[in-house]
């Protein structure tokens, strides 16, 4: 028999998780203007790279006053005498993985759009590192604030996304929490740690999503969230839950779909058939499918998962004048070609082989 998988998050569970809490060391770097990493702990040793001033690193070991760091993914020795060492406590559950890669990024510069190791802005550090654990997150910090679970400040954990107003109304700004009342994000100085009880951020901070916790880590779900005429983009939902409208004649315009806890490698891609322009390209993960603004209907939907064994991918539509269809999967077609009837729901769902 399938099984079908849902993503449940029940904050007692969460209460219940054990923990283990060890002290992370961090550099601040003092010399002005840079530092430089070397390939050896000693001053005639090769320059790997420079380190801005006041930029934080991830220290992993030390020998006669020099540090073993990683800065924009280059490892070498920087001289002590040039670094401000302190230490903060980092919590570890099953995000322990993640968090050591958030943490290995510190010193990447900030770009803004970017997306890798050249540079990140706030959202691509977070979708990137989540990438490498094998969850795709949205492309934008507002979307990120949509996906997952809402998390209290009380019940914070290693691996949550926390998310700020700055420059913009709404969620503009978005880190990754590593325990202690700090957070590791992509800002003006680059990847660094800051605190939660910075005024700064304190004034600032509007809350906190859950997207990989220990019940749910070896679990895969989908989200999804759809645009729809005279509403715009819908809140995301998930794991066949309704995106879109039923008995309202609404049309559903465009979609955008995302894996959450999927195997490294692992992808969801799907293509529209449009009003007056037919079958689109193929997209993936958390891209848009479909039109905004043209008023353009979605009338058909495909869906398939790559590099997912074990795993199917199932979807409904709720169609004009014709209701919810039957339930198909892995790339069979769900609406209508040429009868000119717009789809105004979807569901879709992963199932367990």
């Amino acid at each position: 028999m399938k099984k079908i998988l849902t993503l449940v998050v029940i904050a007692i569970c969460m209460l219940a998780v054990p923990q283990i809490t060890h002290a992370a060391t961090i550099g601040t770097v003092t010399a002005n203007p840079s530092l430089n990493l070397r390939q050896s702990a000693v001053a005639s040793a090769p320059v790997l790279a420079s380190i801005p001033k006041n930029t934080q690193v991830n220290i992993t070991k030390n020998a006669s006053n020099w540090y073993n760091v990683t800065y924009n993914g280059k490892t070498g020795w920087v001289s002590g005498a040039y670094l401000s060492v302190s230490e903060t406590q980092v919590s570890r559950s099953d995000s322990s993985e993640l968090v050591d890669h958030a943490l290995s990024l510190q010193g990447v510069p900030y770009v803004y759009g970017g997306t890798d190791r050249s540079g990140f802005d706030c959202s691509g550090y977070t979708q990137y590192v989540f990438k490498a654990s094998g969850i795709s997150l949205p492309r934008t910090s507002a979307e990120q604030f949509e996906v997952g679970s809402s998390v209290s400040p009380q019940l914070l954990q290693a691996g949550d996304l926390v998310f700020f107003t700055t420059y913009a109304p709404g969620a503009s700004h978005v880190g990754i929490y590593i325990g202690d009342g700090h957070f590791i994000a992509a800002s003006n100085s680059g990847v660094s740690i800051s605190s939660l009880s910075e005024q700064y951020y304190a004034s600032r901070y509007i809350g906190a999503r859950r997207v990989l916790t220990p019940q749910t880590v070896n679990e895969v779900s989908v989200s999804y969230q759809g645009h729809i005429q005279n509403i715009g983009w819908q809140n995301w939902v998930s794991d066949g839950q309704d995106a879109g409208t039923e008995g309202q004649a609404l049309r559903a315009e465009a979609l955008k779909i995302i894996l959450v806890n999927a195997p490294v490698g692992a992808s969801i891609k799907y293509q529209a058939h449009v009003q007056n322009v037919g079958w689109q390209n193929w997209v993936s993960n958390g891209e848009k499918v479909g039109t905004e603004g043209p008023g353009l209907r979605l009338e058909a939907l495909k869906i398939t998962l790559e590099n997912m064994p074990g795993y199917s991918i199932q979807y409904q539509a709720h169609v004009q004048n014709v209701g919810w269809q039957n339930w198909v999967s892995n790339g069979q077609q769900a609406g209508t070609e040429g009868k000119a009837l717009r789809i105004e729901a979807v569901r879709i769902r992963i199932v367990k082989n």
